[in-house]
């Protein structure tokens, strides 16, 4: 169980200097998510991973405003963002939904890194709101292959454990929960000060949260909604933690697999980043997400 709850961590743990509007959404006066918003033109929406707040966009954030009017979503519980009780995937996701129609936001973009990426495939097949294109950043519609290392897995099979983790992290203080992370530091960023990033916004986070999120992850799956969906959708994977060329094209056909019947899906891999691409490689990032805006 040890084991399984350290490879889990490494996988799913993963603004200044801009001029901001900040809203908030309130579900029946509990707020969810909190939402700031730079730049004009057509909507797109930034959605942080597990144990991150909005502060990790940053440089997305600013290369899109530019030509989008960027909203950087802020979920409960996570980096320096309160949290509350309701916090579940399914809660954040309804929250975005009401925020658009609250906002009035036409086909907007959704792009997600890590869990967000999980809500932004999760919003692309929500038949409640109409997505323009989507993008995630090393997250996918169901985790639970990387672990058991085949996509023939299912959330049957992974129940057992979520449940255990979701009632171990409630047991947690920040203080453990920060140990947690920082044992799987190494594949979530590379340099000393990005590693130091991912561990002050776990250490901001609130443990109970996190464990919800994970159980949550871990008994939904995505997959069989995606196919057919006509949404044109991008998947920026890292593999630079792999130290071998037969490591990196498991980890791609992984990710291949898993948006195979998705027939407007294609999937690109920084063979270089670690999971936190925006840190490791904000050019490469950005590059990617403007030139499949453009198309």
């Amino acid at each position: 169980m040890k084991t399984f709850i350290k490879h889990l961590m490494t996988f799913t743990f993963m603004i200044t200097a801009l001029s901001m509007s900040q809203s908030t959404y309130a579900n029946d006066s509990t707020p969810i998510i909190k939402v700031d918003t730079v730049g004009s033109g057509q909507p797109v929406i930034l959605i942080p991973g597990l144990m991150s707040d909005g502060s990790v966009w940053q440089s997305t954030a600013k290369a899109l405003s530019k030509n989008y009017q960027v909203h950087i979503v802020n979920v409960a519980g996570f980096g320096a963002t309160p949290e509350t009780e309701g916090t579940t995937a399914r809660n954040i996701e309804q929250a975005i939904v009401d925020y658009i129609h609250q906002e009035k936001l036409h086909s907007p973009v959704v792009i997600g890194h890590s869990f967000g990426g999980f809500i932004a495939l999760a919003l692309t097949v929500n038949p409640q709101v109409a997505i323009k294109k989507t993008i995630s950043v090393d997250g996918l519609p169901f985790i639970g292959p990387v672990f058991t290392r085949t996509n023939a897995t299912t959330p049957e099979d992974l129940r057992p454990q979520a449940l255990q983790i979701r009632n171990l992290y409630r047991q947690l203080n920040r203080e453990q929960l920060l140990a947690q992370t920082q044992l799987g530091i190494a594949i979530q960023a590379t340099s000393k000060e990005a590693q130091q990033n991912v561990l002050d916004l776990a250490a901001q986070s609130d443990p109970a949260t996190v464990g919800q999120i994970t159980h949550d992850l871990m008994v939904r799956d995505l997959r069989p909604l995606l196919a057919g969906d006509n949404t044109p959708i991008l998947l920026l994977g890292a593999s630079g933690a792999f130290t071998n060329q037969a490591e990196h094209a498991y980890a791609k056909s992984l990710y291949e697999e898993q948006l195979a019947q998705a027939p407007h899906a294609r999937v690109i891999m920084n063979t270089e980043s670690r999971h936190f691409i925006m840190f490791d490689d904000p050019t490469w990032l950005n590059n990617h997400i403007t030139a499949f805006l453009g198309e």
